[in-house]
């Protein structure tokens, strides 16, 4: 299954290919400033899963000189020790932290920490379906539809 992405771009300079061109535009927002922020996770189970697999979990992201650092809350990992106990117990015993830590993972975060890193890549391989003129706070502006390959990922 293929995804699309539709890119509201600020104005550019077309060149002969305007994949390559968004690629070196978007070279212009790395993520390096510091920041620390919370974030909760929650996993949903489709409705002819098993209503054990959903779960949610909260953490707390920090990049900064000393690099990238990763807090778990002391309550979060009990909850996932109390139910890893549980599952040892009884198989179908329900795991909603565990199952949501474990959907996550701390590629997942850094990855979403930079966003234009993350489009780079979505652009390696991709088709550019179509391209049109707009305006965007009052400057000129080009909307693109680009398909990407699907990223298969395994667990």
């Amino acid at each position: 299954m293929a995804r699309l992405l539709l890119l509201a771009a600020f104005p550019i300079l077309l060149t002969a290919d305007t994949l390559s061109d968004l690629r070196k535009h978007l070279d212009a927002f790395p993520a390096k400033a510091s920041f620390a922020c919370s974030a909760n996770v929650e996993l949903n189970a489709a409705a002819q899963d098993d209503a054990s697999r959903a779960g949610r979990a909260s953490f707390d992201v920090e990049n900064g000189p000393a690099g990238f650092v990763l807090r778990i809350s002391p309550k979060t990992l009990a909850a996932s020790s109390n139910e890893a106990a549980a599952q040892k117990q009884n198989p179908n015993a329900p795991t909603p932290t565990r199952t949501a830590m474990v959907a996550l993972t701390v590629f997942d975060v850094m990855d979403s920490i930079d966003a234009a890193s993350m489009l780079r890549a979505d652009l390696n391989g991709a088709t550019l379906i179509d391209e049109q003129s707009a305006t965007l706070d009052g400057k000129p502006s080009k909307i693109r539809r680009v398909k990407v390959k699907p990223s298969f990922v395994t667990m």
